[in-house]
């Protein structure tokens, strides 16, 4: 009796079993109009990592009270304040600039833009540019002009990288050279056109039929456009620069930020 019992239990368990996996695909079956959708897993979630350099670079120049370069300062005597909060000083470099090359060292001269933009991105280089604006100037004034030009270029050291530029010209036409004798010449030939409207190019012939006054707000237009493209082209020096020298801002850092470079004991006479 027993195992009659034991038995009938089998059957009864091994007939759920047997239904259920009946059942099963039953109830899993789609219909035939229902559109099967392949099951894609969702990709995984794509790490990110942040990093960042809190090191800005932060360029002081010192002078005394008559205008002359202060040149022995030590990092000791000079603070940072970021919005009211000093800022520690964790690097610091005298540069001394005046375009004297070291002795012993070749003048690379400037050709092309990948060597101006690496010799631009050193310490010990200037860069100048004499932007001879005619159209402000008269011919007069500049005839004056002239010779205060030409000393000034000829008190510039070796080092120093130098280009004139005109109000029509584009950035992309200016020659940079530490050629003296190549600047000094151009600046000997520079003449004034302020009230002079005689057109001297195919661009300037359109003063024929515009007013002075419509002549003058076109020049105003002109200069103001072409100093503008200048400020870029050199600022794009600076950011060079400033990349080099593993900066994580550009050098205008402070005229963002409401930074003060003090010094400490620098009190000349």
């Amino acid at each position: 009796m027993l195992k009659m019992r034991q038995s009938a239990c089998k059957l009864f368990l091994v007939g759920l079993l047997l239904a259920g996996m009946l059942a099963a695909p039953v109830a899993q079956q789609p219909s035939a109009n229902a559109t099967q959708e392949p099951s894609t897993a969702p990709p995984p979630p794509t790490p990110t990592f942040r990093g960042g350099i809190d090191f800005v670079r932060v360029d002081a120049f010192v002078t005394d009270k008559k205008g002359n370069p202060v040149t022995d300062l030590k990092q000791s005597d000079f603070e940072i304040v970021e919005d009211g909060r000093p800022q520690e000083v964790e690097q610091f470099k005298t540069i001394r600039i005046d375009g004297t090359a070291v002795p012993d060292e070749p003048v690379r001269e400037v050709r092309g833009a990948a060597a101006l933009e690496s010799e631009a991105q050193r310490d010990d280089v200037r860069l100048f540019v004499f932007f001879l604006d005619d159209y402000h100037t008269r011919d007069r004034n500049a005839i004056a002009i002239r010779q205060t030009l030409t000393n000034f270029v000829e008190r510039l050291g070796p080092l120093d990288i130098m280009a004139i530029m005109y109000p029509l010209w584009s950035t992309e036409e200016l020659t940079f050279t530490r050629d003296h004798e190549k600047i000094i010449d151009a600046l000997q030939h520079f003449e004034g056109r302020k009230y002079d409207y005689r057109p001297r190019n195919e661009y300037e012939r359109i003063y024929d039929r515009l007013s002075t006054s419509d002549i003058e707000r076109l020049r105003n237009h002109i200069v103001q456009g072409a100093l503008e493209g200048l400020a870029i082209k050199l600022g794009g020096f600076a950011m060079a620069a400033s990349r080099s020298s593993s900066s994580a801002k550009a050098l205008p850092w402070c005229c963002r930020r409401r930074c003060v470079v003090r010094t400490r004991s620098c009190r000349r006479s």
